[in-house]
């Protein structure tokens, strides 16, 4: 059984939504690592074994937003489907966009759901307590069977 918090790659480029989800996470219970990347290209690098001498743990979860720079999200969710050892890791797309066709894309490179940013911190506290009670109680399940 894993002892150690769950670690979630949080991938965003806004100083303002990453200090709001750190916040928010506070004042939650769930034993929980954040490890933030804020382009693509970081997260990918990320992935990357050995990279500048570091080795990594994998993600239990990814929140990814599309709108990044250097490599967008779904370039980012493509390569994580595509490689073979972090294909498996739960991928939530967390986009201020809710056109369909960002959604329909993101599903098509296997995003594994797809949710719309909150706009306000009691929205974005809501969401966490919900994704956090789901994500864990699940995974949980999971992980001692």
């Amino acid at each position: 059984m894993k002892t150690s918090p769950e670690l979630i790659l949080l991938v965003e480029d806004d100083p303002n939504d990453i200090l709001l989800f750190e916040k928010a996470l506070c004042t939650k219970n769930f034993p929980i690592e954040l490890v933030v990347a804020q382009d693509g290209e970081k997260a990918i690098a990320y992935f990357s074994e050995n990279k500048g001498g570091e080795c990594h743990q994998i993600p239990d979860l990814v929140l990814l937003d599309l709108k990044l720079p250097l490599k967008s999200g779904f370039e980012v969710l493509e390569w994580i489907k595509n490689h073979p050892k972090y294909a498996m890791i739960p991928v939530i797309i967390l986009s201020s966009s809710n056109q369909k066709k960002d959604l329909q894309a993101a599903y098509a490179l296997g995003a594994n759901s797809y949710l719309v940013k909150p706009t306000g911190f009691s929205e974005l506290n809501k969401l966490i307590e919900a994704l956090g009670g789901y994500w864990f109680y699940h995974n949980q399940i999971y992980k001692n069977s």
